[in-house]
C-alpha cells in the first residue's frame, strides 16, 4: 500500500502516511474486515462507560472528534460522521464530561449536514491550518495559520459581543 500512495502522491504528504504505518496497511484491512458500524459502536460504548466515570472522578472532559472524512473509506465503517450519529454517542452515558469536537470541516464535507442546524455550546478552536510563511510543518498542523485563526476566533468573538450591547 506504501508504494501505491507514495507513487502516486506526488510527495505530497498526510500525518498517517508515513512508510512504518502503510507498511502495516494489509494486516490491519485484515483485521479489520468482519468489523460493522454496529461493532464500531458497540466498542465505543464499552470505552465510554469504563472511561467516563474515571473523567468525572479527575475532571477530564471528553470529545470526540468527527470522522474524517465523514463517509467510509476502505470500506471501513464510520461511526461518528453526522449529528445523528452525535446524538447517539451522547446518549450512551449522560455526563458533561462525554463530549463531542464540532470539527465543521469534517462534518462539512458531506453536502447532507446542516451545520446550521447544529446548536453547540463548548469551546472553540482553530484546527487543521495551513503552513504558512515558509513554516515547515506536517500538511495541516502549521502553527502560524492555527494562531492565525485563533486570533479571528478572538475578533468574531469581540465582534460579537459589542453587537450584543
Amino acid at each position: 500500500m506504501f508504494q501505491l500512495i507514495n507513487s502516486q502522491s506526488n510527495g505530497f504528504k498526510l500525518p498517517g502516511w508515513e512508510e512504518e504505518r502503510l507498511k502495516k496497511f494489509n494486516d490491519l484491512m485484515e483485521m479489520y474486515k468482519d468489523i460493522t458500524e454496529d461493532d464500531l459502536f458497540d466498542n465505543l460504548a464499552y470505552f465510554l462507560k469504563k472511561v467516563i466515570p474515571v473523567c468525572e472522578e479527575v475532571d477530564v472532559k471528553l470529545g470526540i472528534h468527527p470522522d474524517d472524512p465523514p463517509w467510509e473509506i476502505f470500506n471501513l465503517p464510520r461511526v461518528t460522521k453526522n449529528l445523528e450519529d452525535y446524538k447517539r454517542i451522547i446518549n450512551i452515558i449522560d455526563s458533561p464530561y462525554n463530549g463531542v469536537t464540532l470539527c465543521t470541516g469534517s462534518l462539512g464535507a458531506n453536502p447532507e449536514t446542516d451545520l446550521v442546524k447544529v446548536i453547540f455550546n463548548g469551546v472553540i478552536r482553530p484546527d487543521h491550518g495551513r503552513s504558512i510563511w515558509h513554516e515547515v510543518a506536517m500538511p495541516g498542523y502549521g502553527l502560524y495559520d492555527r494562531a492565525l485563526g485563533f486570533t479571528y476566533l478572538r475578533g468574531l468573538h469581540e465582534a460579537i459581543k459589542k453587537s450584543q450591547k
